[in-house]
């Protein structure tokens, strides 16, 4: 009994540094629109602030943690505003960079997917 407190207790730790990784339920976590919208916004927030700062990229990683929602998630959103050319990935690393924010219109910014 007492050998199953180190891997039970290694999954609770797991768990807590990366919530990120937490589903309620088997397979890929898929968001309602409007989360999907809320979690686009947000990202488009930081990235714009990283960009005008001069600070570098945020990485996918670092978006996943910083946001506590599922990579898979956080990644859905990123390729749709890829896909309607508001993000872009930088050539060098590749981690998503945005537009200048000043240049967007909000024509440039489509509803639904």
């Amino acid at each position: 009994m007492c050998w199953l407190v180190l891997p039970f207790g290694a999954s609770v730790t797991f768990y807590v540094q990366h919530p990120e990784h937490v589903v309620a339920f088997p397979g890929k976590p898929k968001l309602s629109n409007r989360m999907e919208e809320r979690v686009a916004l947000v990202v488009m927030s930081l990235i714009a602030a990283h960009y005008l700062q001069g600070r570098p990229p945020w990485t996918l990683q670092q978006l996943t943690q910083t946001l506590r929602i599922a990579m898979h998630a956080i990644d859905t959103v990123l390729e749709a505003l890829q896909q309607d050319g508001i993000l872009r990935r930088a050539r060098t690393i590749r981690v998503p960079i945005c537009r200048h924010v000043i240049s967007m219109h909000t024509s440039d910014v489509r509803r639904g997917s």
